[in-house]
């Protein structure tokens, strides 16, 4: 049992080879990824009970897949690591048997670089916000505008 982020940036349950998602920002109950499916489970007293049956077999396959990408994905926002010692150290905490589940290295190296670059933008746009709160001025604007005003 494991409760990692999606790829939108939602909590998912990963339970007995089952996905799940909160049912409209519930904190107790979770349905089932999957749309056709009703499975829904229950949170309470520390343990899930199972509410309503999934229609479709367990997959642990894809919930391996999806450990191990929300993994690659926090460690790329939270560290400064190249891309090449991320996924090592993620292959070196999953088991050997559940590697035919593991989405290829470069298809990894993919989703570092993407998360990083989504990263920077938003500190870019975040930074854009400061300079206009506190009218800092960038200085090629600034020395333009000195030139213009002193005439060099």
């Amino acid at each position: 049992m494991s409760i990692v982020q999606s790829s939108r940036g939602k909590d998912k349950l990963l339970l007995n080879g089952f996905a799940y998602r909160r049912t409209n920002d519930s904190q107790v109950i979770w349905r089932c990824s999957q749309n056709f499916c009703a499975g829904r489970v229950k949170f309470e007293n520390n343990d899930y009970t199972t509410i309503t049956k999934h229609v479709h077999p367990p997959n642990p396959d894809e919930n391996i897949s999806t450990l191990f990408k929300s993994e690659i994905s926090t460690k790329a926002i939270l560290s400064h690591d190249p891309p090449r010692r991320i996924i090592h150290e993620t292959l070196l905490n999953t088991d050997q048997a559940d590697s035919a589940a593991i989405s290829t290295y470069y298809s990894s190296q993919q989703t570092i670089q993407r998360k990083r670059r989504i990263k920077y933008e938003l500190m870019e746009e975040k930074l854009q916000q400061l300079v206009s709160v506190y009218y800092l001025t960038p200085i090629d604007v600034y020395l333009k505008r000195a030139g213009a005003l002193f005439n060099f």
